[in-house]
């Protein structure tokens, strides 16, 4: 219990050339999350932000999705009272469908909403300034939002090789 099973955790960890991360509060289980999911899908950080929105405030951010983008995902963990939307590259908002099976209009794009987190994979993106908007209800709260994706492009320097496609 305690700090001896967080120096057993670490010394696993240490001799079996993982890594140790601690979660001190709920939402450092989203880094977490985020740093396995992209070390076991070759995942790239876009793009984080962390925030508090007060009762019925909203904001908003734009993430640059370059045409190499094979699919990028927007999570954002935090309060119950908090939404997130999509906007497309022309300004209009990916629309939620409970009834499908990808949770939205548009089979390129899925949505995921649980009480941890709500999560938008967009595979196969159009390349453009795509809008995030969150929004608060009458309590507000905090938030962390990560986008990570994968590129098309594969480059690897210490070998001079260069690869255009799926890898």
């Amino acid at each position: 219990t305690g700090s001896t099973d967080e120096e057993l955790l670490k010394y696993i960890a240490s001799e079996t050339g993982g890594v140790y991360k601690k979660a001190n509060v709920a939402e450092d289980l989203l880094e977490i999350y985020n740093y396995i999911k992209k070390s076991v899908k070759g995942d790239t950080t876009l793009w984080e932000q962390n925030g508090t929105l007060n009762p019925n405030e909203n904001v908003t951010y734009y993430i640059n999705i370059p045409s190499t983008m094979k699919y990028f995902e927007v999570t954002m963990f935090g309060s119950q009272d908090l939404n997130i939307y999509l906007f497309y590259p022309n300004g209009t908002v990916v629309k939620l469908n409970a009834s499908s099976p990808t949770g939205t209009n548009d089979n390129d794009i899925e949505f995921v909403n649980t009480t941890q987190y709500k999560l938008y994979k967009v595979n196969n993106p159009i390349a453009g300034k795509w809008k995030i908007l969150i929004t608060a209800g009458s309590i507000g709260g905090e938030y962390k939002t990560t986008v990570t994706g994968k590129s098309n492009i594969l480059i690897d320097s210490n070998h001079y090789i260069y690869q255009y496609g799926d890898s």
